[in-house]
This record gives C-alpha cells, sequence and structure tokens, in this order.
C-alpha cells in the first residue's frame, strides 16, 4: 500500500483546523500529470487539523496533480501538490489544468537536473513544494506567451522526443531554476548569473530565427511572425524588365553628379 500523504489546514491565526471536510471536488481538482481526471482518495480526519488521503497504486504509476479544496475556513483554502510518476526518469508530456504545456518538467526533476546537492522539495521547504510548483507553472505561460510572439503554438508541441520538445523542456526549466535560487537564497549566485545568460542566448536565437532556434519538431508558421521583410513580394508589386515599366522621364545630369 501506497504511504498517506498528510496535509495540514491552518486558520487565519495559524492554529490548526480541526473537523474540517476537504475536498478535492471543483474547484479543488484530482488529475494525472497529463490533465486527464482520476478517481480522487477518501480524505480522512486524523485530528489536530491533520488530513491525509491514500494515491492507488495507479495513482502513483502515473502520476498525479491534486488540488485540495479545505474550505471557505481555511487559510489558505487550498493545498496544491504533485505525486511523481514512478516513471518519471522518462519525461511525460505534462500539461497543467489550465492548459499550459509544462514540457514534463516537476519539481523532482528540476532539482535532480539544476540542485542535485539538495533534497526534493517539501511542503515546509524553501521555496516550499507548492511555491515550485507555482513558479513552474508562471515560467510554463511565459514561455508559451514567447513562443505565441513567433507563431509556435506550445500546446501543439507533444512529441516527448522532438528536438523543439526537449528545448522547451531545457528552457522551462533554466527559467524556473533562475527563480527557485533566488528564493532559496535571496541571493544571486554565480551559478544563477550563468544560467541566465544561457537563457538570454536561447531566447535570443528565438528571436532572431524563430520556429528554427528550435530544430524539428515544429512546422513553419503560415507566416511571419514580425511581418515582411520587404513590400515586393508582400504586395505583389510586379518587378519585370519591360518598356510599359520604364519611366518615360527624361534623366538630367548636372555638373556635380558623380558618374
Amino acid at each position: 500500500m501506497s504511504d498517506p500523504v498528510v496535509v495540514v489546514f491552518y486558520d487565519l491565526s495559524n492554529i490548526p483546523l480541526a473537523g474540517l471536510t476537504p475536498s478535492f471536488a471543483s474547484p479543488g481538482y484530482y488529475k494525472t500529470l497529463a490533465g486527464v481526471d482520476a478517481s480522487a482518495p477518501a480524505v480522512t480526519d486524523g485530528g489536530d487539523g491533520d488530513y491525509s488521503f491514500i494515491p492507488s497504486a495507479t495513482d502513483i504509476s502515473t502520476g498525479i496533480r491534486y488540488l485540495l479544496d479545505g474550505g471557505a475556513t481555511a487559510a489558505p483554502r487550498f493545498f496544491e501538490g504533485v505525486i511523481d510518476s514512478a516513471a518519471s526518469a522518462a519525461e511525460a508530456t505534462t500539461v497543467s489544468v489550465t492548459g499550459v504545456n509544462l514540457f514534463g518538467v516537476t519539481p523532482t526533476n528540476l532539482y535532480t537536473r539544476h540542485f542535485p546537492q539538495w533534497n526534493g522539495p517539501t511542503t515546509d521547504g524553501n521555496p516550499s513544494h507548492a511555491t515550485v510548483l507555482e513558479i513552474i507553472d508562471e515560467c510554463a505561460a511565459e514561455l508559451e506567451a514567447r513562443l505565441l510572439q513567433e507563431s509556435i503554438d506550445a500546446t501543439a508541441l507533444l512529441v516527448t522526443n522532438a528536438a523543439a520538445y526537449l528545448w522547451c523542456r531545457e528552457t522551462l526549466r533554466l527559467m524556473a531554476a533562475i527563480q527557485v535560487i533566488a528564493v532559496a537564497t535571496q541571493q544571486a549566485p554565480a551559478v544563477s548569473v550563468n544560467w541566465q545568460k544561457q537563457l538570454d542566448a536561447r531566447f535570443e536565437s528565438l528571436d532572431e530565427k524563430g520556429y528554427l532556434a528550435l530544430g524539428g519538431g515544429v512546422s513553419a508558421p503560415s507566416n511571419q511572425p514580425d511581418g515582411p521583410t520587404h513590400f515586393i513580394d508582400h504586395y505583389s508589386i510586379d518587378t519585370t524588365e519591360n518598356a510599359a515599366n520604364y519611366s518615360g522621364v527624361t534623366a538630367r545630369m548636372r555638373r556635380d553628379d558623380e558618374l
């Protein structure tokens, strides 16, 4: 049997709230990492503000993203978390409940890649697990906006071994890592400066080369996102050399004209 997930809800005075009936029902949720509704387990009141639920073997295998609603008297009202897939070593296509493509980035593999010296984020860590999730979501939204400026639909990039998907995955991890280390240290250590340079280079390449910066796995946009590079073809200007296109005005030369 899986280990229980324990959640503590507090009131506005930071005192644990007993007697609640937390639920995964809307506005809460219990979904797979791919954003599909899953069968939510029962939530047990352990007393003293402690509440727990036990994920099923299937939940552990596929991975779960959940939002537990503690009710209007809880502060904060919601507790968000991720149960990482048992196969998390093989990146999964992850789309948040809001439809933003997370490119398989989770708190666990973010820490494994960029913070191997730290344990993974916890509910009471700095930053907390919920904060890291929030950072990933917000960075994914920014990445989606940057891609959209180049007429690239982030939600259409779902082939996990395609170059475009891998480019977006590492870009999103860099974005999130820079924010996580800033929250954790309240400084800008040398490693974050280096990550920022890498990120700036990626965005500069995206701005200059458009979809080509992502490599394979993404189709050319139907029109240039930055507008036409010239107006001859854009306005179908006739450049055919014939008598009808020649001016009948006689060119006048002056003494100071350079020949």
